[in-house]
């Protein structure tokens, strides 16, 4: 067994009773040619049982292939973690600035569907299946918390956020119908001051015309007598 296949199995566990099938394909067949690829894959998960379904990120689903080229690339999916190159990884899918935490969500994708097709086929592993060591295993619990807080508090900040917008509209909204209800008696009183006006300018104008009238008469008798 070499050096790289000793270090490997250090940290290896048994995570059920299958063994892992022979490589079904070399690693060059699988990187070069992303037909060979999908179907080694979707072979792969029948013949270990595990759940395999193509993920979604940014409404895109994500191209596996890719992302296993260009983590065995960098030296497998330890090394990326030791060095921190999931950005680097990330980078290259180009994801859009709406999508957040993209390093993370690929970690957990290539942890669940590629790692132990990366150990069959880039490092040739054999027996039964193996899983990282205690400490990637740690950076991933540690990094999902951190992820998780960190969306948390966006959320807690949206929260805040419409809340005092909310609270904001609500004293404008007051603020506005104690105004308008200020100009509604400002409005009836204009209306009710306007209609005694008109009810009563032409009753004291007639008034006068009767006045003028009467002392017309009056005269008009004088000069008759």
């Amino acid at each position: 067994m070499s050096q790289s296949s000793a270090a490997k199995t250090k940290g290896r566990s048994v995570v059920e009773d299958k063994l892992y099938p022979a490589p079904l394909s070399s690693h060059e067949d699988v990187s070069k040619d992303p037909i060979v690829f999908w179907d080694t894959l979707r072979r792969f998960h029948f013949i270990m049982g595990t759940k395999f379904m193509i993920p979604v990120i940014g409404g895109k689903e994500l191209d596996l292939h890719v992302l296993y080229v260009e983590a065995t690339t960098r030296g497998g999916y330890e090394k990326v973690v030791a060095e921190k190159k999931w950005r680097e990884v990330g980078a290259v899918f180009k994801f859009s600035p709406t999508t957040t935490s993209a390093s993370f969500v690929l970690r957990k994708h290539y942890l669940t569907l590629l790692y132990h097709y990366e150990q069959v086929h880039f490092f040739k592993m054999q027996g039964p299946p193996c899983v990282p060591s205690g400490k990637f295993e740690f950076l991933l619990v540690q990094q999902y918390l951190r992820v998780t807080c960190s969306e948390f508090f966006v959320f807690y900040h949206q929260i805040l956020t419409r809340l005092c917008l909310l609270l904001f509209g609500l004293f404008v909204g007051l603020i506005l119908f104690i105004t308008l209800q200020q100009l509604h008696f400002l409005f009836t009183a204009l209306r009710a001051g306007l209609a005694w006006l008109l009810w009563n300018i032409p009753r004291k104008g007639l008034m006068i015309i009767r006045i003028h009238i009467l002392k017309a008469n009056l005269v008009l008798q004088q000069l008759e007598e």
